[in-house]
Parts: C-alpha cells; structure tokens; sequence
C-alpha cells in the first residue's frame, strides 16, 4: 500500500485539485479554469523532475501573486466587523501559498520520511502544538484556528525543507540549476513590468485573476504619495501592498547577492541592478534605504577585491530623493497604533488575545489616521504583535523556536548580518511578516537564508 501511494500520489492529489478547481468553476469560471492550468502545470513539472524541487520552484513562482479565496460568512459565522466597519484582515481566508505549502509538506514526507518524522515528534515541536490548542480552546475562534494551522505548517515544513536541502542538495549543484536562475529572473521583470505600468498609468493593469489589487492614484484605499501637488501611484505589483513587494524585492536582492559571491555570474549582477530600479516606485522609504544601504557595502566590498565597479544613474538618486519630499503622516499613525497595541497587550499578557483577533480590541478606542480616517490595522510592529496575539508564553515560546532551528550556530558573516537587519527592521515597521502568507513566506526565507546551507 505504501509503494502504491508513494507511486501514484501526485496522480491523486491532481485529480483532487482538478476536481476542487471544477467545482469553483461554477462560482468563478476563469478562477476555476486558471487553477486547472496552474495545478497540471505543477502536475507535468513534478512528473518531469522527481522531488520536491519543482514543488518548491512553483511556490516561489507564485509568493508574488494575492490568489485568495475567502470563506463564505454563512460557512463559519465570522464577525469582521468592528463599530459596523468591515475589517479585511478579519476575514477568513485561504491563500493559494497555502495550498502550495501543503503541497510541498506532502512531498517532504513521500522523500524525506525520516526527516519528517524526526521535526514531528521532536519534543519541542510537539509543546508549540500543545500551547497553541490551549490557546484556541480558550478563544474559541475559527479565524485564530486558521491562522494557528497556517503558522504551524509554515514553520514545520520550512524547518524540515531546510533539513532536507541540508542533506540532499550540493551547494554548487543547486546554485546553478536552471530553473532557479529562469524563476528568479523573470519573477523580477514581471512584477517589475508590472510595477512600472501602475506608477506610470495610475492605476492596476487589470491582472485581478492573479491578486492584483484594484487600485487607482488618489482613490482612497490605494497607496500613493503626492509629490509637489501631484498623486503617484506606488507600485504593487500582484502584491497587496507596496511595502510587501519591496520586501519581496529585498529577498531577491538577497539571493542574487548570494549566488553571484559563489558563481562570479555577471547575470546576478544586472539582476540586482533591476531590483534596486523597480524598488524605487514602491516608494517604501524604509526598505529602499536598506537596499540602497547594501548595495553600498556590496559594492565596496567588491571594490576592495578589485572586481566591478558601478554606480547608480542621477535619475535613480533623484527619484530616491523625491521619495522623502512629500508630507508623511505615516510615523504618527503607527505610533498610535503601538500605544493602543501596548494596552492591549496589558490585558491579554498571558495567553494573548488569538491570533488575528487583536484588531477587535480597537472597537472600545478606534484610533484614526492624521487625515481623519479609521487606522483599523495591526500594530506596525511584529515583534510586538507576536506577543499581544500569541500571548507572552506562546510568544516567547515561538521566538525561541525560531532561534533554535533556524539561528543557533550559524556563522555569523556579514551578508548574515544584513539579512537580520533586514528582518529586524522590517519587523519593527511593519506587520506583515506575520500577519499575511505572503509575508509569512517572506520571513521564512530569509531565515532559511541565515542558515548555512554549505555542505
């Protein structure tokens, strides 16, 4: 029975995904249809490339894309509401990464079975699960139910995927696979192209099929600065938000930093020269000063071995500046949201208050942006809504995982040094490294980054 399911399972699990994707057809018909072809493309990619490789590949091919599926309110009885307002980040939803992840876990467990089973029943695996059903028995809520599921597969399935690329892949061997080369390149000038075509028309392309947000330039609800009297759309890409995408951005840079220092290929280079070129229309102040930041020392460092020297054009440099030209009240409102965070936190230090639940503590004090309008929003800080949601043991806990399987040991050098100012930053800034499975992914490859994969 074993061999027979460990032969024919990915035949299996694409008959159950073609049948799910027929059944939303009657919902949504290009949705449904889009699915189909994206499920068999992943079905004909593994039967090529036996592993979990393509899998992998797959899911990083679609981290860009805002492919959700909400659950219906009838369904579960949500509430994402507060003072009669509709609150998005209370919706239950499901994420087309999360099927993906799923995916890739199963795969794990068909090919490294031994790994699998070790990261299940090590011990300290095993009490997260425990406090995190204690939590849920206690808050008794389906959206902190999902969004535990979704927190505990990540984690489980990066910490057994890191292991797994540990012991089975060569460095050098995966550096210059193909298919990592062709994912990361046209991945950059997709969401680029894309990015470009929003900042310089106003409004999105229309790619709504693929999670592309429906925005326009000075239509509140779009992200856009206002420079001199006039609105600029930032650039979102297939993202949800600009700041998620030059994260995404920031991740890249990160990799083809990394294998051009063990490949010498020139092609990472003007790879990362369009990365710094399509970050600047998102806009994000903060994340663009990081990428600038690392490109200096990048250079420098190159200049030191007497490789490359290159510079960045006058109209990159002006178009950075005019970045910091236009009124911010951005600083003031996540200060808002850090004080109400900080009471909050007061009063659910213990188990804390579920995960996704912190925004229904606003409704006693909803906070309001400099413009008059409702900040109804997480707290711009992960580290700190790590432990207002999970609590101050789970939250504690959890920070101790991440150290124990994805920090303890590695040699510190400089490029890992810029990647934990990156997730330290990032992290004090914003919130969605933890609040959404885009970010979610985003967090964990970068710590996978940290760890030494040389073998």
């Amino acid at each position: 029975m074993n061999t027979f399911l460990k032969k024919y399972y990915l035949y299996i699990l694409y008959i159950l995904l073609v049948s799910i994707s027929i059944f939303l057809c009657f919902e949504n018909l290009p949705k449904g249809i889009f699915l189909i072809i994206l499920f068999t493309f992943w079905f004909l990619f593994s039967l090529r490339k036996k592993g979990y490789l393509p899998t992998l590949l797959t899911l990083f091919i679609l981290l860009p894309f805002n492919i959700t599926f909400q659950i219906p309110e009838s369904i579960i009885h949500s509430q994402p509401y507060i003072a009669g307002f509709w609150v998005n980040y209370l919706v239950p939803t499901l994420s087309i990464l999360d099927v993906f992840v799923l995916l890739l876990l199963i795969q794990l467990y068909v090919h490294r079975k031994k790994i699998f089973k070790k990261v299940l029943f090590d011990k300290y695996i095993l009490i997260f699960f425990a406090l995190l059903l204690i939590q849920n028995l206690f808050v008794q809520n389906f959206l902190t139910l999902l969004l535990s599921i979704r927190i505990s597969v990540y984690l489980f399935t990066s910490i057994i995927l890191l292991l797994s690329i540990k012991q089975e892949f060569k460095l050098k061997d995966l550096l210059q696979n193909r298919y990592i080369k062709f994912t990361l390149i046209s991945s950059i000038l997709i969401q680029g192209s894309i990015g470009l075509y929003q900042f310089l028309k106003g409004t999105s392309v229309g790619l709504y099929l693929l999670g592309e947000s429906k925005i326009v330039s000075g239509m509140y609800g779009s992200s856009y600065i206002d420079i001199q009297g006039e609105a600029f759309l930032r650039a979102y890409g297939t993202f949800p938000h600009p700041n998620i995408l030059v994260g995404w951005y920031l991740l890249l840079f990160f990799i083809c930093m990394y294998i051009y220092s063990k490949t010498k290929e020139k092609g990472y280079l003007f790879s990362i020269l369009l990365i710094l070129l399509f970050s600047i229309f998102t806009f994000s102040r903060l994340t663009i000063l990081l990428l600038l930041l690392f490109t200096i020392i990048f250079v420098v460092k190159l200049i030191s071995e007497r490789k490359y020297i290159f510079s960045v054009s006058s109209l990159l440099f002006y178009r950075f500046l005019n970045i910091f030209s236009g009124d911010d009240n951005s600083w003031s409102d996540r200060v808002k949201l850090l004080k109400l965070n900080l009471d909050i936190l007061k009063e659910n230090f213990l188990l804390g208050t579920g995960l996704g639940r912190s925004l229904l503590f606003y409704e006693k004090d909803i906070p309001f942006t400099s413009g008059g309008k409702l900040l109804l929003q997480p707290v711009h800080n992960i580290w700190l809504l790590n432990l207002i949601e999970f609590g101050i043991l789970i939250g504690t806990y959890y920070l101790f995982l991440l150290y124990r399987y994805f920090l303890r040991g590695i040699k510190i050098n400089l490029f890992k040094v810029l990647i934990l100012v990156s997730i330290l930053v990032i992290g004090m800034f914003d919130h969605y490294l933890f609040t959404l499975p885009q970010g979610n992914l985003l967090f964990f490859s970068f710590l996978i980054l940290l760890t030494d994969l040389r073998r």
